[in-house]
């Protein structure tokens, strides 16, 4: 058709043109439209990685860390530290944000809990800055997860965290429940709440717990006050420490304020402790449940220990089971009511343990005169022979460095109490105590090994690592000639 010849066609076709687009147009836009109310959002995440066990969410800076709390549709990823991190600029002051905190716990129907995992790899979070009066408070506040190891190969320096009255306070976190954290520390800092407050957790239930950590932080609250865990209901400390100041009022513990049938083993306190009620220098009171005995076997404490009643130099007040267990802090109490070296009171059973009578003050051992606790001087507690008298409970690493999980060390009498055999300089596999020669013919029998299992039965000590891989190898290395010479 001629288009010069007949104006009018080109109009019409033009007019049909333009009607399919219109059409085109509406349809596109109903697509557009019926996806956005049919598909759920996809959010994006702020982390490299997948968020899965195998490739978790990196942690590269004190940002990524801090985006863990805003985005609790995440709470049930794993996560990896690639870096050690600085939370200063996340301290809630002079116009700065305050920090995150991942999970939270009010009530059992108020809650959102962070069920993933982190592992620090060795790397650190420092200043960690938290002032406001909050329940559940902690670099982590609620922790309720199905994977056993939830914190792992975490350090946290120089918490600091203030939360007047708050309940459920902890440097690492407030509330953990059937979760554990392995081989992680608190060191310096303070940790200030009203009740559940520990260095590392506040409260911590269901049958998991802390194994091979530490708290240095000082500690202060009203009830329910340890310097590692302040309320440990059917829970498990093994092979812990904690050596930093405790103040409280009542059930207040150098290493754990009340431990409520669960078993702590292997570990001890060095803090000093101040209270009125239920006061002792590793636990507040041990107290057994509806099922289960509360129990500790293989532990220590020595640091002071200051209340009205109820106080001792372990425990100050016991109903469950303890043994192998010593005691040496001085006793300072306003009262006689409930006063003893090693317990304030027992209802349970104590057997085959120790005081020292001169560094305590005290020439009982017991508030009530009940229980298998003997007193010595200082110059035999630091015999090992005060000790093995009773072999069947006491055991020593020998000359050929073996031993199970509940062996004592003394390389040399009269120089120290008996300590916990995981407690020497990593590296110090034979008496003396020190980073030695001795050590180093050992390590060259041992290395390297592909499995621990391999070679003699002494390589089975070897594996130093961080990890515990069960291999033998440059790591192990390193960590050896890192820490030569050190040890007494």
């Amino acid at each position: 058709m001629d288009h010069k010849a007949n104006p009018a066609g080109y109009q019409i076709n033009f007019l049909i043109l333009q009607n399919q687009d219109v059409w085109i147009t509406s349809r596109l836009i109903l697509i557009i439209f019926t996806f956005l109310c049919v598909c759920p959002p996809v959010y994006a995440q702020p982390w490299s990685g997948l968020g899965t066990q195998a490739e978790p969410f990196l942690i590269e800076d004190a940002n990524d860390m801090q985006a863990i709390g805003a985005h609790p549709e995440h709470w049930d990823k794993h996560f990896l530290l690639t870096n050690n991190i600085d939370l200063s600029a996340f301290d809630g002051q002079d116009g700065r944000d305050p920090y995150n905190i991942i999970g939270y716990y009010e009530s059992d129907l108020d809650n959102h809990p962070f069920t993933g995992s982190i592992n620090g790899d060795g790397h650190t979070i420092s200043n960690l800055t938290y002032t406001d009066n909050h329940n559940s408070v902690g670099l982590f506040g609620y922790i309720l997860s199905d994977w056993q190891w939830v914190i792992t190969y975490l350090g946290l320096i120089n918490p600091q965290i203030n939360t007047g009255q708050g309940n459920y306070v902890g440097g690492l976190v407030g509330y953990l429940s059937a979760s554990c954290i392995l081989c992680s520390y608190v060191e310096g800092g303070s940790i200030n709440g009203g009740s559940y407050v520990g260095g590392m957790v506040g409260l911590n239930d269901l049958r998991y717990g802390t194994y091979m950590s530490h708290a240095t932080a000082e500690v202060t609250g009203v009830e329910y006050i340890g310097g590692l865990i302040g309320y440990s209901e059917d829970g498990v400390v093994g092979y812990c420490s904690a050596t930093g100041n405790v103040y409280g009022i009542e059930k207040v513990g150098g290493l754990v304020g009340v431990n409520k049938q669960g078993d702590i083993f292997v570990s001890y306190a060095m803090g000093n402790v101040t209270g009125e009620n239920l006061v002792g220098g590793l636990i507040g009171c041990n107290e057994n449940g509806d099922i289960w005995h509360a129990s500790a076997f293989v532990c220590y404490a020595n640091g002071s220990v200051r209340g009205d009643s109820e106080v001792g130099g372990l425990v100050g007040y016991n109903e469950g089971k303890i043994g192998s267990c010593y005691s040496t802090g001085n006793i300072d109490a306003n009262s006689t009511l409930g006063i003893g070296g090693f317990a304030g009171v027992n209802t349970g059973d104590i057997y085959v343990s120790f005081w020292d009578i001169q560094t305590s003050g005290q020439t009982e051992g017991v508030g009530n005169d009940d229980g298998e606790v003997y007193g010595r001087t200082t110059e035999q507690m630091m015999q090992q022979a005060t000790f093995v008298a009773h072999p069947e409970n006491w055991h020593f690493v020998d000359s050929s460095m073996m031993h199970d999980e509940f062996t004592w060390r003394m390389c040399e009498d009269g120089v120290d109490y008996p300590r916990l055999w995981w407690e020497p300089p990593a590296g110090d596999f034979l008496c003396p105590d020190r980073v030695d020669m001795n050590d180093f013919n050992l390590l060259s029998l041992c290395w390297p090994q592909e499995t621990i299992y391999s070679g003699p039965k002494e390589c089975e000590l070897i594996d130093i690592k961080l990890a515990f891989s069960e291999v033998i190898d440059i790591d192990d290395l390193v960590i050896f000639a890192s820490n030569w010479l050190s040890g007494r």
